[in-house]
């Protein structure tokens, strides 16, 4: 019984958090983290989401691209005190600085201890969706001739 408990469990990981945004690269984010089975949670607030994380009750959180800085800072800590990482949907790490955006444009992807695998193969999806990399053309700016 123990043993098929535990086969339900792992059956059910990765957990998956996100918002109940309707965002089709969002929507493409969470299809990549469950692509290998797992299970999904629309859990609403940043700090919410990441705090799932730190705590080990998620083992990934992705948030939209309206998300402010000061949504993640402190969570980020959290997250990352616990083992965890944060980064944006490419793999990058979030920079909290004055004078910059105020927005995470690129998302937010947080992974508890122990699943940085999963986090890396959501990140790696997302350099290689068309829709993602417009969104980075886009963050980049205009190229100037």
């Amino acid at each position: 019984a123990a043993a098929e408990a535990a086969a339900a469990a792992a059956a059910e990981r990765p957990v998956v958090t996100t918002g109940d945004s309707s965002n089709a690269l969002l929507q493409a984010a969470r299809a990549a983290a469950l692509a290998q089975g797992g299970t999904w949670e629309s859990v609403g607030g940043a700090g919410n989401k990441l705090r799932s994380v730190a705590e080990g009750r998620a083992d990934l959180a992705i948030m939209h691209f309206g998300t402010s800085l000061w949504d993640t800072a402190a969570p980020e800590a959290l997250v990352r005190a616990s083992g965890g990482r944060v980064s944006d949907l490419f793999g990058a790490p979030l920079v909290h600085r004055t004078g910059g955006p105020l927005k995470n444009a690129l998302g937010v992807v947080a992974s508890a201890k122990g699943c940085g695998a999963a986090h890396a193969s959501l990140c790696k999806a997302m350099r290689s969706d068309p829709r993602a990399l417009a969104l980075l053309a886009e963050s980049a700016g205009p190229r100037e001739a």
